[in-house]
């Protein structure tokens, strides 16, 4: 069913970028990423219940009031043909699927500003053995991104090296 999430973690996120996963032997496999809901994907089409549209935050912090939440991090890999430099141009869903680890969502930041909107994400900020595509929208989202840091003066991911 289309609709809008009931739940942040009851939906499915999609990096829409190509990346290349970098092997012991040197060889550069395309990949992108995406985040499934370990319960699932649900949906709605009731758009009653919260007309401030506020409802995702109240829901997040009154579920994991009672349990965790669960993401799995997937990673799809490209063939030949597939396209490397165009996110808009979706790959073949038969493509190979490998879960690469499981993000577990215990509680939300007490203070947003303080512990997450100061954090800077940017999708160039890479671990060992990943590296970027030619992608130039990838490529202008690096740019944008680190300006906008600037801007806020905030500080780097901390878990990432500069």
């Amino acid at each position: 069913m289309i609709g809008a999430p009931v739940s942040y973690v009851r939906a499915v996120y999609h990096a829409v970028h190509t990346f290349f996963i970098v092997g012991p032997d040197g060889v550069r496999r395309p990949v992108r990423f995406s985040w499934k809901p370990v319960a699932g994907v649900q949906t709605t089409k009731d758009t009653s219940k919260n007309p401030d549209n506020a409802y995702l935050q109240e829901e997040l912090r009154e579920r994991l009031k009672k349990w965790p939440a669960r993401m799995m991090l997937m990673m799809t890999i490209g063939e030949a043909g597939d396209a490397l430099d165009d996110p808009t141009v979706p790959w073949p869903a038969r493509r190979v699927r490998v879960v690469m680890g499981t993000l577990t969502l215990k509680k939300v930041a007490d203070d947003q500003v303080a512990d997450c909107e100061k954090l800077s994400f940017n999708p160039w900020r890479l671990v060992p053995g990943i590296e970027p595509s030619a992608d130039p929208t990838l490529k202008a989202r690096r740019n944008a991104y680190e300006d906008s840091r600037n801007r806020r003066g905030v500080t780097q991911c901390p878990f990432l090296p500069e």
